[in-house]
C-alpha cells in the first residue's frame, strides 16, 4: 500500500514528457543565459556612459544658450525652459541681433554722408578765407573752430540720443551698468587675448627650439654614419690581415660567449674535481697507515651486505612514510566531516523519530500515520452515518469510534461503539440486534457514500442495493429507512431492494419480481403504470 494515502494500486502513474529537458541542456542553458545577461550588462553600462555624454553636451549647450540668451543685447530669462524651447529662443535671439546691427549700419552710413558735408564745407570755408582779411580769417577760424566743436558735440548728443531711443534700456542707471559689465568683459577679454599670445610667444620658443634639437640630432646622425663607414671599411681591412674573405667566413669562426663560458666552467670543474680528488688521495693513505689491508672480495661482501640493509631501511622508511603522509591526509579528511557528521547524526535522529512515530513503533499503544488517517477518514464517514442512523433510530442510537484501545494493541483503531441516547451509556456494536445492526450497516453504507462525493467531487456513487435485512425490522423501523430510501433515490441515485417483505412491495412502485413455476424460475418487470 501507499505509505501516503494507503491505496494498492494508482490509476496513473506520473511520467516524464517526451520532450524533457536533461541537466546537461539545463546547464547550457544556464550558461548561456549567463553569457546574455553579461553581454546585457556591458550593454547597458554602455548605453548609460552614452546617455550620460548626450546628457552632459546637452547641460552644456543648455549654459552656452543660457549665457548667450543673458547678453545685455537680449536680456532673456533661461531659467526652466526646455532645451527645445531654448534652441528656438536662441533662434529668436539672432533675429533680433541682426535687426540691430542693420539699424547700426544705417546709422553709420548717415553719419559717412554727414562727414562729407562736412569735409565740403570746410573745402569751401578754405577757399571763402583766402579772399578776406587776416582778422576775418582768424575769427571766422575760430568761429570755425567753434562750430565744429559745437556741430560734433551736437552730432554726438544725437547719436547718443538715436542710441539711446534704439537701446532696449529703461534708464540711463541700467545703461550704465551695462556699459560698466561690457567693459568689464573687455578687460576678461583683452587679458585673454594677452594670454593667449604670451601662450603663443611661448609656443614659437619651444618650436624654435624643437628645429634647433632636430638640426643637431641631424648633424649627429650624419656623424654616425661617417663613423660607421670609416668602422666598416677598418673591419674588413682586418678581416683581410686575418686572412678572411668575407664577414660570413669570419661569422662562422665566432664561437658564441655562452659557449666559451661553458667550456671555462668544465675546465674549472675539472680542475676542482682533480684537486678534490688528490686531497681524498692524500687523505686515504694517511688513513690507511698502520691498518692491514682486507681482501677485496671480503670488503665487496661486506659492503653488499651494508647495502641491502641500507635498502631493506629506506625501503620500510619508505612504507612507513607513505603509511603516515597517508593517515594524516585521513585524519585531514575526517576531520574536516567531522562536523558534517555531528550535523547528520542530528538530522538522522531527528528523521528516526519521526519514522518511528510515523510508523507508530515508539510504543505506548501508538498507531502508524497511515492508520491515523484511516481513523480521521472513518470519523468522517461516521459523522455522516450518524446523520442517517438517527432518524432511522427515532434518535436512540448514534456510532462512536473507539477512542482508547485496551493494553498496547493498535489493530483495533476501528472499533465502534454505540450510544444509546436512551440510557445514556455506550456498548459495543456487537451487542446490537439483528435489525439495529442492519440500521447500523445501512448507515453506514450511506456515510461512505456521502464522504466519498465530497472529498472527491469527480466520483460519484450513482447506485445502492440492499440484500435483506428488513425482515429483522419492525414496521416502524421499515418507514424510517424507506424515508431515507426514497429521499436519495429523489436525488438522482439508484437504491435497489432485494426483500420479500409486503411492506416494501406496497411502498416500492417500480419492481422486479421473480416468480417461480415448475417449468422454472421468470423475470416480471412492473414500473407501477
Amino acid at each position: 500500500p501507499c505509505p501516503v494515502c494507503g491505496s494498492v494500486h494508482h490509476p496513473q502513474l506520473a511520467t516524464l514528457p517526451e520532450r524533457s529537458i536533461t541537466e546537461e541542456q539545463c546547464k547550457k542553458l544556464s550558461e548561456k543565459a549567463e553569457k546574455a545577461e553579461t553581454v546585457k550588462n556591458k550593454a547597458l553600462e554602455e548605453a548609460g556612459k552614452a546617455n550620460a555624454s548626450v546628457q552632459a553636451a546637452e547641460q552644456q549647450l543648455m549654459e552656452h544658450i543660457k549665457k548667450c540668451l543673458g547678453h545685455d543685447l537680449l536680456r532673456s530669462s533661461a531659467d526652466g525652459i526646455p532645451l527645445e524651447e531654448l534652441i528656438e529662443e536662441i533662434s529668436h535671439g539672432k533675429y533680433e541681433i541682426t535687426e540691430i546691427i542693420r539699424k547700426y549700419d544705417g546709422r553709420v552710413d548717415e553719419l559717412e554722408m554727414n562727414c562729407q558735408k562736412l569735409e565740403q564745407a570746410q573745402e569751401d570755408l578754405k577757399t571763402a578765407s583766402g579772399k578776406e582779411s587776416a582778422e576775418l580769417r582768424e575769427k571766422k577760424d575760430h568761429l570755425t573752430e567753434e562750430q565744429h566743436k559745437n556741430e560734433n558735440l551736437l552730432a554726438e548728443k544725437r547719436a547718443s540720443l538715436s542710441l539711446l531711443q534704439t537701446l532696449p534700456y529703461e534708464n540711463l542707471e541700467q545703461a550704465q551698468a551695462v556699459r560698466s559689465e561690457n567693459q568689464a568683459e573687455i578687460v576678461k577679454i583683452e587679458q585673454a587675448i594677452q594670454t593667449a599670445r604670451g601662450n603663443k610667444e611661448a609656443a614659437e620658443t619651444e618650436v624654435a627650439g624643437i628645429h634647433s634639437a632636430i638640426k643637431e640630432l641631424k648633424g649627429a646622425l650624419d656623424k654616425t654614419r661617417e663613423e660607421e663607414a670609416e668602422l666598416q671599411r677598418e673591419f674588413v681591412f682586418r678581416l683581410k690581415a686575418k686572412g678572411f674573405l668575407n664577414q660570413d667566413e669570419f661569422l662562422s669562426c665566432v664561437v658564441p660567449e655562452e659557449e666559451i663560458q661553458k667550456e671555462e666552467k668544465e675546465i674549472m670543474d675539472y680542475h676542482t674535481t682533480a684537486e678534490s680528488t688528490d686531497r681524498q688521495w692524500k687523505q686515504a693513505r694517511a688513513d690507511a697507515e698502520g691498518r692491514t689491508m682486507m681482501d677485496l672480495k671480503t670488503v665487496k661482501s661486506v659492503l653488499g651486505a651494508q647495502n641491502n640493509k641500507v635498502e631493506v631501511l629506506q625501503k620500510d622508511y619508505g612504507q612507513i612514510s607513505s603509511r603516515l603522509a597517508d593517515n594524516l591526509r585521513k585524519q585531514g579528511q575526517i576531520a574536516g566531516l567531522r562536523e558534517n557528521l555531528e550535523k547528520y547524526k542530528k538530522e538522522c535522529s531527528i528523521t528516526t523519530r519521526l519514522y518511528r512515530l510515523v510508523k507508530g513503533t515508539t510504543g505506548n499503544g501508538k498507531i502508524t500515520l497511515e492508520q491515523y488517517i484511516q481513523a480521521a477518514g472513518f470519523d468522517h464517514i461516521i459523522l455522516a452515518a450518524n446523520r442517517r442512523l438517527l432518524p432511522m433510530s427515532d434518535g436512540q442510537y448514534e456510532l462512536y469510534r473507539k477512542d482508547k484501545s485496551p493494553g498496547k494493541q493498535s489493530n483495533t483503531f476501528l472499533d465502534l461503539e454505540v450510544l444509546d441516547n436512551f440510557t445514556g451509556c455506550r456498548r459495543p456494536v456487537g451487542n446490537l440486534s439483528g435489525g439495529e445492526s442492519f440500521k447500523a450497516s445501512l448507515s453506514l453504507a450511506l456515510g461512505l457514500s456521502d464522504t466519498v462525493s465530497s472529498h472527491l467531487g469527480g466520483i460519484q456513487m450513482e447506485a445502492l442495493f440492499i440484500d435483506e435485512g428488513f425482515g429483522t425490522l419492525d414496521r416502524k423501523s421499515i418507514e424510517n429507512a424507506m424515508d431515507i430510501l426514497l429521499n436519495l433515490s429523489g436525488t438522482g441515485k439508484l437504491v435497489g431492494i432485494i426483500s420479500h417483505r409486503e411492506e416494501l412491495k406496497e411502498s416500492i412502485p417500480q419492481q422486479i419480481k421473480i416468480e417461480k413455476s415448475r417449468e422454472g424460475s421468470q423475470i416480471k418487470i412492473d414500473l407501477g403504470v
